[in-house]
């Protein structure tokens, strides 16, 4: 009996995204938050999108407790 290779967290995420739709329309639709969840982000690659930081202000976003740029 051969085992199946381990998988990856990436390969979970896929799996269990809906057919890479996951969470994407309501993260995008949510206005109370800047920024998607870590699974979310994995998905948008797929699609050819990226989230942005902006790194000037990272520092100081990060001291007030706050989201991503």
């Amino acid at each position: 009996m051969t085992q199946e290779p381990k998988k990856s967290k990436v390969e979970t995420i896929k799996e269990e995204s809906l057919g890479l739709r996951g969470t994407i329309a309501a993260e995008l639709a949510d206005a109370s938050t800047d920024h998607v969840e870590d699974a979310t982000t994995k998905l948008l690659k797929f699609h050819g999108t990226y989230q942005q930081d902006d790194r000037d202000l990272r520092k100081a976003r990060r001291k007030e407790g706050l989201g991503k740029a």
